[in-house]
């Protein structure tokens, strides 16, 4: 099978994300889902993308294998494996990639697998990770949190506190899926409402919450 410059695209993205569907991968190439469905069989044929089977998930997620992250040159291991606990919110994050370039422009997008992968070359320690990090082309990086469900105070207080006073990111960005949420994390951004902000993602672009 001739491996496609699309193809060498689309590897890196799928392990950065660790697992997305063949419908997210339908909308990262532009075209239906049939012809999405097909390309990606014949990857699976070709050894170069596996589907994950996950008990209590009715769908298979789409993932790298180590060959295919060989030929797209990515050092970033696959994983091995999708976490059910997990799925719902990583799956999401996925879907708002688009909305995320909609709010800040143009730039590079890295998932939290990618972020960690990068700070360990560097040879950076961060206790926490956001879930996608934005670098735009000029200018520090953005963190961007999706927000599902309500951390312990003092966990949420501690991560928020440490990005208010860091400087590896410009800005925090919150996002969340209801009014509740975002006034429920709005009580710990007080002294640093410079830099970290709330916004619903059911609303508008860049519509605070």
């Amino acid at each position: 099978m001739i491996v496609t410059k699309r193809d060498i695209d689309v590897l890196p993205w799928v392990n950065g994300w660790g697992g997305v569907t063949v419908e997210q991968i339908a909308k990262r190439w532009g075209v239906d889902f049939s012809t999405a469905a097909r390309r990606v069989r014949k990857l699976i044929e070709a050894g170069l993308l596996q589907r994950h089977y996950v008990n209590g998930l009715s769908i298979q997620p789409i993932g790298v294998t180590q060959e295919g992250c060989t030929i797209a040159g990515d050092t970033l291991r696959p994983l091995p494996g999708i976490r059910l606990a997990t799925w719902r919110h990583d799956s999401m994050a996925v879907d708002l990639e688009r909305r995320v370039f909609a709010m800040f422009g143009k730039g590079t997008l890295n998932p939290d697998r990618r972020i960690r992968e990068n700070l360990r070359v560097q040879g950076i320690e961060s206790s926490h990770i956001p879930d996608i990090e934005f670098v735009p082309v000029q200018g520090r990086p953005i963190a961007i949190e999706l927000e599902l469900s309500m951390k312990a105070p003092a966990r949420l207080q501690a991560i928020i506190d440490a990005y208010g006073t860091g400087k590896l990111y410009a800005e925090v960005c919150y996002l969340v899926p209801d009014v509740r949420m975002g006034r429920y994390v709005r009580r710990f951004i007080d002294r640093h409402e410079d830099k970290v902000r709330v916004v619903l993602i059911s609303s508008p672009e860049n519509q605070d919450a």
